[in-house]
Order: C-alpha cells, then sequence, then structure tokens
C-alpha cells in the first residue's frame, strides 16, 4: 500500500508549514514537545531574499509503533516552509500503518512493503527525494524543536555539503550528548566510531544530490550504514566543506531494542569488512593507520567471541586466540579479558 500526495490538490498543505491544527490531536496524557507544542512558523523568504532550502527526511520504519508518532510529530511540526518528509515502511505487522495513515495528508509520500532492511528502506526514500539537504530520522529519534530552522541557515550562510549538530543521546540510565569536532575527516572517522568524533547520525544532514553520486546507501550493510556512507562521503572530491555547530538537533533513545545496544560485535565486524574495502581510497601516507585500525577491531571482535564462551570454555577459547596471533598479548583489550576470564574460572571451581 502506498500513498504519493505529490499527485494530490492536498500538496499545497505539505509544502506549507505546519501547526499543531494541522496534526490529529496527541494521544490522551501527552505533553510538551512535540505533542503540544510547536516551532514557530517561518514565514517569507530567507535575509538574502532567496526560498528556503528544501529539506528531505526519510524515515524508515519496522514494527516501531510505540515510537513512530513521537518521531512524525517532531518532523512535521517544525514550523518548516520547504519540508518534503517521506516514511518508508518494512510492511509492519504492528500499529505502524495505523498511525502513519493518521498522518497522510501531512506526508509527501508514503509507503508500506516488504523491504531487505533499513538500508533498503532508506534508499527507496532517496530515491523519492528531491530536496537540496537531506537526512533520515530513524522512527526511535526526534528531531529538536526548531532544528530545520539552524540548519537551514547555516547551511546557506556556510555553503555546506555536510552539516553536523550536536545530538543527544538518552539510555535507561542517563542522557548524553554528542559535541562534534570541530574538523572531522575521514581519516578520523575512519580510526574511531562516531560517537567519538561527535557524530550523532539525525543530527548529520547531507548534500542529496552528493548522496546519490556516491551511491547513497550500501545494502551490504546493516549496522554501520552512516558510517560507510560518512566516510565514502568525506573521501569524495565533491565533498568541499562539512560544518559544525553546537546546536543540538535531535535526540535519539537507545534501547533494549536498538542495534546499536543490541549487536556491537557484528558493527566491529561490518566496519572491519568497510574499511578493507575503502583502504585503497585514501592517502598512501592514511593507510598504515587504516591497517592497524583493522588489526585493532579484529582484536576486539575475536577477544568479544571467546569472552562469550563461559567459564573455562571461554578461558580456552582465549588463550587459543595466542596461538593464532601472539600479538593478541599486547592488546589491553585482550588482557583485560583474560584477566576477567581467569577470574571467573576460579571462581566457579571455587
Amino acid at each position: 500500500m502506498q500513498t504519493d500526495l505529490t499527485t494530490l490538490t492536498s500538496m499545497e498543505l505539505v509544502n506549507t508549514a505546519l501547526t499543531l491544527q494541522d496534526l490529529p490531536p496527541p494521544p490522551e496524557g501527552k505533553t510538551g514537545w512535540p505533542w503540544t507544542e510547536q516551532t514557530e512558523l517561518i514565514l517569507g523568504k530567507m535575509s538574502d531574499g532567496s526560498e528556503w532550502p528544501r529539506i528531505s527526511i526519510v524515515t524508515p520504519n519496522y514494527n516501531y509503533g510505540h515510537f513512530i508518532e513521537e518521531t512524525i510529530r517532531s518532523v512535521l511540526l517544525q514550523g518548516y516552509p520547504n519540508l518534503e518528509y517521506i516514511v518508508i515502511d518494512g510492511e509492519s505487522n504492528d500499529d505502524s500503518v495505523e498511525i502513519i495513515k493518521k498522518y497522510e495528508k501531512c506526508l509527501s509520500y508514503w509507503v508500506s512493503e516488504k523491504d531487505s532492511g533499513q538500508s533498503n528502506a532508506i534508499n527507496k526514500g532517496i530515491r523519492k527525494s528531491t530536496g537540496m539537504i537531506f537526512n533520515w530520522i530513524n522512527s526511535d529519534d526526534i528531531l529538536n524543536l526548531g532544528s530545520l530552522y539552524n540548519v537551514a541557515y547555516v547551511w546557506k550562510e556556510r555553503n555546506s555539503d555536510i552539516l553536523v549538530g550536536s545530538g543527544r543521546i538518552i539510555t535507561s540510565e542517563k542522557c548524553i550528548e554528542w559535541i562534534p569536532h570541530q574538523s572531522i575527516s575521514a581519516l578520523d572517522l575512519a580510526l574511531c566510531f562516531q560517537g567519538e568524533v561527535g557524530m550523532s547520525q539525525p543530527s548529520t544532514f547531507l548534500n542529496l544530490s552528493l548522496v546519490k553520486q556516491v551511491g547513497a546507501m550500501s545494502e551490504d550493510f546493516h549496522y554501520i550504514i552512516d558510517y560507510s556512507l560518512y566516510i565514502n562521503l568525506l573521501l569524495s572530491k565533491s565533498i568541499t566543506r562539512l560544518t559544525t555547530i553546537n546546536s543540538c538537533l535531535s535526540t535519539a533513545k537507545l534501547h533494549e531494542g536498538a542495534k546499536t545496544v543490541s549487536s556491537w560485535i557484528k558493527f566491529e565486524k561490518e566496519a572491519i569488512q568497510m574499511l578493507s574495502s575503502v583502504m585503497t581510497k585514501f592517502p598512501a601516507n592514511q593507510r598504515k593507520d587504516i591497517k592497524q585500525r583493522i588489526y585493532q577491531l579484529s582484536v576486539q571482535v575475536a577477544v568479544r567471541e571467546a569472552a562469550m564462551n563461559i567459564g573455562f570454555a571461554g578461558l580456552a577459547a582465549l588463550v587459543s586466540l595466542l596461538f593464532k596471533n601472539p600479538f593478541f598479548v599486547f592488546s589491553r583489550f585482550y588482557v583485560g579479558a583474560l584477566k576477567n576470564k581467569l577470574v571467573e574460572a576460579s571462581i566457579r571451581q571455587y
């Protein structure tokens, strides 16, 4: 099932900044942003007399009906006058489609059909997108109040190709804010994961035409789709300016069902695969650092897999790694895991 409002008269509504009165009422008991609050409407043109740049937002979703309504409202209530909002659902079997239908008159396009995963869903949205600025907002994340105004204003002012804002990460225990480093290169990102340079995905906005040039999302990956895309963009000679701002643009929720929480070892395995495939795109003098990073990740994966075994089985697996690669002993990660397994094994024996 799908709805494409580009052929309907209600498209006039889609291209107009929306208010609370234009949206369905929030569920009972829901207050604050984005339930009973909205961003102030952006009226008129930009300060230089130009139109506000079109911003295309895609939300991929599969069975996140308990989150997606908040996501949808946080995008629609940005008060932004040139928004293209696309929702790609993977044929959810919860109440996701029912919720999406509530907001369909305000969406540029939506569809619910089987896909092969998140990257495939985002690629479908990219093919439908026509804006200058692009991002995807997962259905368990939200845009913060006034984010799109800040993005558009700075984007035009600094002639950006990538704009990275701060991002709030909420866990069951605490709230963390990722603040981007002032300068982020492909090498910086390759030698760590995004949190270490403060590159929050829902707070990272991209030049849509360049995303399409580099081939959008690699559907070979399911866990590092943003990490892979950013590195490929930064390696592209078409990228001329990455801009960072301290404005907190988004809030991401880390919960038990989130891939980041439940499958970290899979992130590392895909990172090894991706860095190995792009190594030759880096300058020759940087490849040694990339090789070292791949080795470091390989150690961590091997140790994690061995440590998942319990008792003496885990200890034996760790020791066997030394026979495969004696240099593991110089890894602090390996030594720590070995120490923990020795303690665990001695306690079990006692």
